[in-house]
């Protein structure tokens, strides 16, 4: 009982003190102010409002172009591999021109439900990547049917009729891996295919001032091997990559730049450029682990011997494949083509292409691979 008293003291004098405490705040309050602040400040509000209005209408040009340019920013990142990012641009795109489209200027849907499929396929999320990817097919626009219907086709394991990857595909893969900042370069295999070339240009009596056409050329650095060797007076580069041309076209080896020039497209497009043009036809052709996007080799072998010198060197990488059935097939995973080697070196006789040397390789994906070089004479039969 002792106890429960001393309690109920101490909290008697707790609530006199409280109550003290607010008596001596509101003497100082004067209602007239407080009426006063309150009108001031639903002046202040009603102001803030009107001003906000004002600036969105003066702005009305910028605020209704939100789906434009949430649309370029997914595209952005998009290239940039950075696809995360890419989904959630599309698809705040997609909220404004479906659920606010009275407020906004409106884009074209299908292409983001495109963007978003590719994006989605990228990320491994195939159920969300097929339902986007077949909005786009069903709709009317045509632009990128092809690399949507290979997506899809992938997705469902599907290859009858397969007829190659689109280079819409390969362009934007490319673009991805080389605008990756951590991006490093097959060093290694490049590195064994030069050593390869260099051999047999001793071999040939060929050592300077050829002409070097590097097809595929990435971000350039067969070129700085071939400038230490000084084996090229021309050394042209050619990717159907923008970002891995860039970086081509601003390489330099001791203060001067790698590449004699370096062009943006695809291997087909710049040979049929070339081919009626007055173009010094290339000693040596070099495909470093090109030929495994191209599905048709033997027009490959075709295209190429119109470009080249009467006598010259082809030298190239690819991926083996470990099916001992099978001449050529694709790897859905990799997205990329594997070859026998025999089917190769077939492919490459009936264009007068003979097999000189030929060296395993190991890619930096651990993927097992084969380094060829070729002699080409025109004048033998």
């Amino acid at each position: 009982m002792q106890i429960e008293w001393k309690n109920c003291v101490k909290l008697g004098l707790l609530m006199s003190i409280i109550t003290k405490w607010i008596n001596f705040y509101l003497s100082f309050i004067n209602y007239d102010n407080i009426k006063l602040h309150t009108i001031n400040g639903y002046s202040f509000i009603h102001d803030l409002y009107k001003k906000c209005c004002n600036v969105l209408l003066n702005r009305r040009e910028l605020w209704q172009n939100l789906p434009s340019i949430n649309l370029a920013l997914g595209k952005e990142h998009f290239f940039k591999g950075e696809l995360k990012d890419a989904v959630l641009r599309f698809k705040i795109v997609l909220f404004l021109c479906t659920k606010l489209s009275s407020y906004f200027n409106s884009v074209k849907v299908d292409e983001v439900y495109y963007y978003l499929g590719r994006a989605h396929y990228q990320l491994l999320n195939k159920f969300k990547a097929k339902e986007f990817l077949l909005r786009y097919v069903s709709s009317n626009e045509e632009l990128f049917k092809q690399d949507a219907q290979y997506c899809i086709n992938c997705i469902d394991n599907n290859f009858e009729g397969f007829d190659g990857i689109p280079l819409n595909i390969v362009k934007s893969n490319f673009d991805q891996i080389y605008s990756n900042t951590k991006y490093v370069s097959d060093q290694a295999a490049q590195t064994a295919l030069f050593a390869m070339l260099n051999e047999a240009v001793q071999f040939f009596n060929m050592p300077y001032g050829n002409t070097i056409l590097d097809l595929g050329c990435g971000i350039g650095y067969f070129a700085d091997l071939c400038r230490e060797q000084k084996l090229a007076s021309q050394l042209i580069g050619v990717d159907i990559s923008s970002v891995a041309a860039n970086h081509a076209k601003m390489r330099k080896k001791d203060g001067i730049a790698s590449y004699s020039a370096v062009y943006n497209t695809s291997i087909q497009d710049y040979i049929a450029s070339i081919r009626d043009d007055n173009f010094i036809k290339a000693d040596i052709i070099v495909l470093s682990d090109v030929i495994g996007y191209i599905y048709d080799i033997p027009s490959l072998f075709a295209n190429i011997v119109t470009v080249m010198a009467e006598k010259g060197l082809l030298i190239l990488s690819f991926k083996l494949t470990e099916n001992a059935e099978t001449e050529a097939e694709f790897d859905q995973y990799l997205e990329n083509f594997l070859f026998s080697e025999q089917y190769i070196i077939n492919m490459a006789s009936q264009e007068k292409f003979n097999i000189i040397v030929r060296r395993d390789v190991v890619f930096s994906n651990g993927q097992n691979g084969k380094l060829m070089l070729f002699s080409f004479d025109a004048s033998k039969e």
